[in-house]
């Protein structure tokens, strides 16, 4: 069984952003007790190499999955509020910046100490990023022996036939249609293309926007018919 520590050291990490102007020339800075870039970037490895289990557990064991999906996506959740912007190196909503015993504001910072700040929080984000995709990603490690033939449409247009028609709905809160389309394109032996919302819009706007789904359709009653013929 999975012990939760693990999960936990990690989130309790990334909750932190403590943040000491030194008078060091060379480590003007320490983050989370790390005074260097290389440092804490092996340190934040470090946890996520012990998360792999965990990730792994998800993808691969069909036993109480959904416990830990539903485990992972709530740490990922609280983490994901921890940074606020849009931007990778976002500010750190626990950020607190000291020297020595005083407290010292965001914008009393130089700009040389800002900078090494945001190095250390694109760390972090950085981090977060990796395994937020490790543990919620939607690729199967396993290959597979399926190809769907047709042209990059068809496969766009049944990927939204069947997510917006309700026939295949996600078991984890929040996952997306774009997850779906990259565990669907990746089980088919097909690329889900970075740009897929745009190339969505190009099969809707055809003159019939299920042109493929109706040739299945007509495939299927074929065969369909075919079968009752023989019975006969």
């Amino acid at each position: 069984m999975m012990n939760t520590k693990t999960i936990k050291k990690y989130v309790t990490e990334l909750s932190k952003a403590r943040v000491e102007i030194t008078n060091d020339p060379y480590h003007p800075v320490t983050f989370n007790r790390a005074d260097n870039f290389a440092d804490y970037q092996l340190y934040l490895l470090g946890l996520e190499i012990e998360l792999l289990p965990l990730a792994v557990k998800i993808v691969l064991n069909r036993t109480h999955t959904n416990h830990w999906r539903k485990l992972a996506y709530n740490y990922c959740l609280h983490v994901e509020s921890l940074f606020t912007g849009k931007n990778i190196n976002g500010i750190h909503r626990h950020l607190l910046i000291t020297k020595g015993n005083e407290l010292v504001s965001l914008q009393d910072l130089s700009n040389d100490h800002r900078k090494y700040l945001d190095r250390f929080l694109t760390l972090q984000r950085e981090s977060f990023e990796r395994t937020k995709a490790s543990l919620l990603g939607t690729t199967s490690f396993r290959p597979s022996d399926f190809m769907l033939e047709g042209t990059e449409i068809d496969l766009n247009e049944l990927i939204n036939f069947l997510w917006h028609s309700g026939a295949v709905k996600g078991i984890t809160p929040g996952v997306t249609k774009k997850a779906f389309a990259g565990y669907f394109s990746a089980m088919m032996n097909r690329k889900c293309a970075n740009n897929f919302e745009d190339r969505i819009h190009q099969s809707l706007g055809r003159y019939n926007p299920l042109k493929y789904v109706d040739k299945l359709r007509e495939q299927y009653l074929d065969y369909a018919e075919q079968r009752e013929q023989r019975k006969k």
